[in-house]
Protein backbone atom coordinates (compact mmCIF):
# COMPACT_ATOMS: atom_id res chain seq x y z
CA UNK A 1 0.00 0.00 0.00
CA UNK A 2 1.39 3.40 -1.02
CA UNK A 3 1.69 6.32 1.39
CA UNK A 4 0.13 8.54 -1.28
CA UNK A 5 -3.66 8.46 -1.03
CA UNK A 6 -6.05 9.27 -3.87
CA UNK A 7 -8.55 12.10 -3.63
CA UNK A 8 -11.95 11.29 -2.15
CA UNK A 9 -14.08 9.96 -4.99
CA UNK A 10 -17.59 11.41 -5.35
CA UNK A 11 -20.15 10.07 -7.80
CA UNK A 12 -23.85 9.84 -8.52
CA UNK A 13 -23.35 6.82 -10.80
CA UNK A 14 -22.69 3.15 -10.10
CA UNK A 15 -19.01 2.46 -9.42
CA UNK A 16 -17.22 -0.32 -11.24
CA UNK A 17 -16.10 -3.13 -8.91
CA UNK A 18 -12.45 -2.83 -9.99
CA UNK A 19 -12.46 0.92 -9.26
CA UNK A 20 -13.89 0.29 -5.79
CA UNK A 21 -11.29 -2.43 -5.21
CA UNK A 22 -8.50 0.04 -6.10
CA UNK A 23 -9.95 2.61 -3.66
CA UNK A 24 -10.18 0.00 -0.89
CA UNK A 25 -6.57 -1.01 -1.47
CA UNK A 26 -5.33 2.59 -1.68
CA UNK A 27 -6.96 3.76 1.55
CA UNK A 28 -6.70 1.00 4.14
CA UNK A 29 -6.12 -2.25 2.26
CA UNK A 30 -9.23 -3.99 3.59
CA UNK A 31 -11.74 -1.18 4.01
CA UNK A 32 -12.62 2.29 2.84
CA UNK A 33 -14.71 5.07 4.42
CA UNK A 34 -18.00 5.72 2.64
CA UNK A 35 -20.43 8.61 3.11
CA UNK A 36 -23.78 8.44 1.29
CA UNK A 37 -26.45 11.05 0.65
CA UNK A 38 -29.40 8.77 -0.03
CA UNK A 39 -31.67 11.68 -0.89
CA UNK A 40 -29.48 13.06 -3.68
CA UNK A 41 -28.05 9.65 -4.68
CA UNK A 42 -24.44 10.71 -4.09
CA UNK A 43 -21.61 8.73 -2.56
CA UNK A 44 -18.19 9.88 -1.34
CA UNK A 45 -15.55 7.16 -1.01
CA UNK A 46 -12.25 7.64 0.81
CA UNK A 47 -10.66 9.76 3.49
CA UNK A 48 -8.81 8.96 6.69
CA UNK A 49 -12.00 9.67 8.67
CA UNK A 50 -15.67 9.79 7.75
CA UNK A 51 -15.44 13.50 8.60
CA UNK A 52 -13.12 14.02 5.61
CA UNK A 53 -15.83 12.84 3.22
CA UNK A 54 -18.50 14.67 5.21
CA UNK A 55 -16.58 17.95 4.80
CA UNK A 56 -16.45 17.35 1.06
CA UNK A 57 -20.16 16.51 1.13
CA UNK A 58 -20.96 19.81 2.83
CA UNK A 59 -18.99 21.62 0.14
CA UNK A 60 -21.00 19.76 -2.51
CA UNK A 61 -24.37 20.33 -0.81
CA UNK A 62 -25.07 16.79 0.38
CA UNK A 63 -28.44 16.77 2.18
CA UNK A 64 -28.08 13.82 4.55
CA UNK A 65 -25.07 11.74 5.55
CA UNK A 66 -25.02 8.01 6.16
CA UNK A 67 -21.53 6.85 7.18
CA UNK A 68 -20.31 3.32 6.56
CA UNK A 69 -17.15 1.30 6.21
CA UNK A 70 -16.80 -1.10 3.33
CA UNK A 71 -15.06 -3.82 5.32
CA UNK A 72 -13.85 -7.31 4.62
CA UNK A 73 -14.91 -7.53 1.00
CA UNK A 74 -13.10 -6.70 -2.17
CA UNK A 75 -15.38 -6.52 -5.21
CA UNK A 76 -14.91 -9.48 -7.48
CA UNK A 77 -12.91 -11.43 -4.89
CA UNK A 78 -15.55 -12.12 -2.23
CA UNK A 79 -14.96 -11.98 1.49
CA UNK A 80 -11.41 -11.86 2.78
CA UNK A 81 -10.50 -14.32 5.44
CA UNK A 82 -9.36 -12.96 8.77
CA UNK A 83 -6.00 -14.29 9.88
Amino acid sequence: MSDERPEIFVTDSPIEPDHLARLVEAWFGEMVKIVVDDRKNLIAIGGELHADAEDLGVARNFVRFLCRNSLGRVPGRGARRRR
